[in-house]
């Protein structure tokens, strides 16, 4: 029940979106987004037109936040700067 005592009545749009989320690779982040991170560290949320300025030595790692991407279509332009 909700605060004013009605009760909550789970919606598709729900159910699809908590399905959604079990696919981030990043939980943290919005799914399909761009993320990236350096070595082993945690993913950023990149985004639209973003600097990301990175703060340590390692592999560079940039995806799109979606651990089964085969039926993903699109792309992300990205501009990487030494």
């Amino acid at each position: 029940r909700n605060p004013n005592g009605h009760r909550y009545q789970a919606s598709i749009f729900d159910a699809a979106f908590n399905d959604v989320n079990t696919y981030n690779i990043a939980t943290n982040c919005i799914h399909g987004s761009l993320i990236a991170r350096t070595g082993s560290s945690e993913w950023s949320y990149i985004g639209k037109k973003r600097i990301f300025n990175v703060q340590e030595n390692g592999t560079l790692t940039i995806a799109a936040n979606d651990s089964d991407p085969v039926g993903n279509k699109g792309y992300f332009d990205v501009e990487v700067i030494r």
